[in-house]
């Protein structure tokens, strides 16, 4: 079993110990093994001598890069689709939306089918969506019926 933190030789009198028992999983016959987790305060001194809260830090430095690494992928990626079916409306409205090109996988098409697509795709997520908020609307009238799931099953 891998060790949760690295503790110092003798704990600050203000880190506490907790003995938890851990989820149970199937995979494993259910059954709810027992793990101790050190509770350090985050303005603990002695932990950040240690560097018992470097890890943390390091954590919330590379989330937040990892969401400017998503956020900048996607607008990149918005503005280019947004650039192929401006592109592909043009050559359309100019009479010639029937012909072929080839793609980067030597595949015939031309731009009528890209905009075929791209109304497709839009069509797929908008379903998706329906589906997503029917679950979500059946869910919430499950949990108003019968009450709310106990997180300890």
């Amino acid at each position: 079993m891998a060790a949760l933190a690295v503790l110092p030789p003798i704990l600050p009198p203000n880190v506490t110990l907790e003995r938890t028992r851990l989820p149970r999983h199937a995979a494993d016959g259910g059954s709810r093994p027992i793990a101790v987790i050190a509770r350090i305060p985050q303005n603990d001194p002695i932990a950040d001598l240690v560097g018992l809260h470097q890890a943390t830090r390091g954590a919330v430095a590379r989330k937040r890069w990892n969401i400017v690494g998503w956020l900048v992928f996607c607008v990149v990626g918005l503005v280019g689709f947004a650039g192929l079916l401006l592109h592909a409306a043009r050559m359309v409205l100019a009479g010639r939306g029937a012909e072929t090109y080839r793609t980067a996988w030597l595949v015939e098409f031309n731009w009528i089918g890209v905009l075929v697509m791209a109304v497709a795709a839009l069509v797929a997520l908008v379903v998706a969506l329906i589906f997503r908020w029917r679950e979500d609307w059946k869910w919430r009238e499950l949990e108003r019926r019968y009450g709310t799931r106990d997180p300890s099953v």
